[in-house]
């Protein structure tokens, strides 16, 4: 072979050897265009379904500085070069904990989006939104904790998966000022996220008009209050589906009104060295601006450790978390139960998915000291009056009746379970039932799940003794078993793609024809509440305690309608 035939028989061979690499990296790293610029991705796959990843977008300016309790600002870059989505950006201000293995910063306003590869491929197809507001008390986790990635979801299902960090504990939720520090501000950012999905949905593939708005835990309650937002909000066709896992905003312990909210951060306040001498004479009314702006000096880490004092949280109606919602203000105007009320044609024909544990409070609860019937009856004693200050007595002892009058006082087990059952009603149980029957007056498409499957892995956990436990359904619904293929059994795995259909039919509209919905509360409540225990195999079953869930909620003043 001649010189010249070896050099072109080189150059061919590096030419093919670029364009196949070129091709490689444009499979490896998808771009989609946006009205910013590009968005360089990042891909994956399970098994035969490949999906395409775009980790911590950014939208909102990061609420540094003067930014610093104030209303999430729309972001609106222009990128002259893609910009690289391929890792996730650091979770908000929170604790460190041994499990949650990334980094923290207030410069933490990301999203991240997951996609089949399929997506945006077909014109004019659009595929179906799936939104997750994750959980854990308002003041811990991120998207990218493993347990609320969607990569699993979008992958099997067809769907785009969006979720988001927002801020957390005093940082997302202090209420000082209206105007400088007017708190609820964790919400806010979810609110910049849903019209961010809306503005920018479509160049990923997906369709703008079928989002799905889903929430757990804390994330949850904060789907219920978004629900019905005043109208100056303009949310309502930012969802078109809700769903909502162990947790509803209808009870006294997941929201504070505004006067509680400004005790908690005055205290916060003296607690940095922050409270002006105007406010240290004035005990009520809101926060001066020279104490608003101290506070948005100070040492992020030592507002989050203050904020953890137990002074602090003695002043709300949750042991775990100082810092919550707050009513009275702009955003909530009322108690969420009342804006329920009187905001229930806003939520007119939108399917919901509720969801509750068969055991939610074990994990929250210590049940080492707990083995005579007196013990019983103060652990109940602590947690209504804790709820509602000042209970009479009476009410007290009509629920312990309730939950103790057929048990054997010589069985500890037994004492314990029943103090488990009070608690899962109290907090999540009858709460989610009695909005479900709320909003059924208004929406004939409301379906709720009884997750009674304990994993084959989980169950090895000595922590669970009673069923599943608070976030159980996350982990199955969004593939944690596929996620993580080999420390998980068959079944397992068989019961998280039972749970992922389960979210993807609902996403994509498909009816569930075999699952009665939610029937209107009749005032005799002659009509059971038939709901879907998810397990293997599901089955529908009658709801346990309906008739104490409506003594429930006359404990807390629901106003449900009978």
């Amino acid at each position: 072979m001649s010189a010249r035939n070896v050099i072109m028989s080189s150059t061919l061979s590096n030419l093919i050897l670029f364009i196949f690499t070129l091709v490689n990296i444009c499979k490896t790293n998808p771009i989609v265009t946006t009205r910013f610029g590009q968005i360089k991705g990042t891909t994956g796959n399970y098994s035969d379904h490949k999906y395409e990843a775009f980790l911590g977008i950014p939208f909102a300016e990061p609420p540094l500085g003067h930014l610093r309790f104030q209303l999430p600002k729309p972001l609106n870059p222009t990128w002259s070069t893609p910009y690289e989505a391929v890792n996730f950006k650091d979770a908000c201000i929170q604790r460190r904990e041994s499990y949650f293995n990334f980094n923290i910063s207030e410069d933490c306003l990301y999203l991240n989006l997951w996609r089949p590869e399929s997506a945006g491929k077909h014109d004019g197809e659009l595929l179906p939104v799936f939104y997750l507001i994750h959980g854990s008390g308002y003041i811990k986790k991120s998207g990218a904790l493993p347990q609320n990635q969607g990569d699993v979801l979008a992958a099997t299902q067809n769907v785009i998966a969006v979720n988001s960090n927002y801020r957390l504990g005093a940082l997302g939720f202090a209420h000082g000022s209206r105007t400088s520090m007017p708190g609820n501000i964790g919400i806010y950012d979810t609110l910049i996220v849903l019209r961010w999905i809306r503005d920018n949905i479509r160049s990923f593939g997906g369709d703008p008009n079928r989002v799905t708005l889903a929430g757990q835990s804390a994330g949850s309650n904060m789907v219920t209050i978004i629900a019905t937002l005043p109208n100056k909000f303009e949310t309502q066709h930012l969802f078109s589906r809700l769903i909502m896992m162990s947790g509803v905003t209808i009870n006294h312990m997941q929201a504070d009104h505004v006067s509680t909210a400004l005790s908690k951060t005055r205290l916060l306040a003296t607690k940095v060295n922050c409270l002006s001498r105007f406010d240290q004479f004035e005990s009520s009314g809101e926060l001066s601006d020279e104490t608003v702006d101290c506070l948005k000096k100070a040492d992020a880490y030592d507002l989050l450790e203050a904020q953890f004092s137990e002074d602090v949280i003695a002043l709300g109606n949750v042991e775990v978390a100082a810092f919550l919602p707050v009513y009275g203000t702009e955003l909530i105007t009322d108690h969420p139960m009342i804006n329920h009320i009187k905001r229930i044609e806003s939520i007119k024909d939108k399917p919901m998915l509720f969801g509750v544990e068969q055991d939610e409070t074990t994990r929250y609860v210590s049940l080492s000291n707990i083995s005579t019937m007196n013990d019983a009856y103060e652990f109940i004693k602590k947690r209504i009056t804790k709820a509602i200050k000042g209970i009479k007595t009476d009410k007290i002892d009509y629920f312990y009746k309730f939950y103790f009058d057929d048990v054997d006082p010589t069985n500890s087990d037994e004492i314990k379970a029943k103090c488990v059952n009070f608690f899962n009603d109290m907090c999540f149980h009858c709460p989610s039932l009695i909005l479900a029957e709320f909003f059924s007056q208004k929406s004939s498409n409301i379906h709720f799940y009884l997750n009674g499957y304990v994993g084959e892995v989980l169950a090895q956990d000595p922590g669970r003794p009673y069923g599943t436990l608070h976030a159980d359904d996350i982990m199955f619904a969004l593939g944690e078993p596929i996620r993580t293929y080999k420390n998980y059994t068959e079944n397992d795995r068989k019961f998280g793609q039972l749970f992922s259909n389960l979210f993807g039919d609902f996403i994509k509209g498909v009816n569930f024809d075999d699952w009665p919905s939610i029937a209107v509360m009749m005032k005799d409540y002659e009509s059971p509440q038939i709901i879907k225990k998810l397990d293997l195999p599901p089955m529908n079953v009658v709801f346990r305690n309906q008739e104490i869930c409506m003594d429930w909620a006359d404990l807390f003043n629901y106003s449900i309608p009978r």
